[in-house]
């Protein structure tokens, strides 16, 4: 099986969270077994996506109260993205269908908004049946770990 994610105009991964964050509950959380890269202690994660801070949201650690991560859905921004998910991905996070999927990137910036990058290559993958997630690295990809979000004026 394999998965291959593709942008179609923005469409195909908004409907995972349109209603934004209720109250925590444990179908939020989401268990990284590895950790992200570089956070390896950080395994329990809460996606927060309120309406009113669209596209951005956060991932907050529930391990270490001090990390949280700005993320967007990439597809907002970047139309054309895509990428295959590796077959060990989908095996980790019990994937059996695009439906649960929700696909975000990690943004990063220095100073303003119109600054921030983010990091197409290692795209956030979870799975909302199950509660699981991923950040993965793309491998033959000419995608960069800083894409600018925005472009200069």
């Amino acid at each position: 099986m394999a998965f291959l994610i593709l942008g179609l105009g923005g469409r195909e991964m908004h409907n995972q969270t349109e209603a934004g964050l209720p109250q925590m509950n444990e179908k939020l959380i989401y268990n990284f077994e590895e950790g992200l890269p570089g956070f390896a202690h950080c395994k329990r994660f809460v996606l927060a996506e309120e309406e009113a801070n669209k596209p951005f949201g956060t991932l907050k650690c529930l391990d270490s109260e001090e990390t949280s991560f700005v993320i967007v859905d990439p597809f907002f921004f970047f139309k054309e993205y895509e990428f295959e998910l590796p077959e060990h991905a989908i095996k980790e996070l019990q994937l059996v269908s695009s439906q649960s999927l929700i696909i975000r990137v990690i943004v990063t910036w220095r100073g303003s908004l119109s600054s921030a990058t983010v990091n197409l290559v290692a795209p956030v993958i979870l799975n909302a049946n199950v509660g699981l997630g991923k950040q993965i690295i793309l491998s033959n990809t000419s995608y960069t770990a800083r894409h600018r979000l925005f472009e200069p004026r």
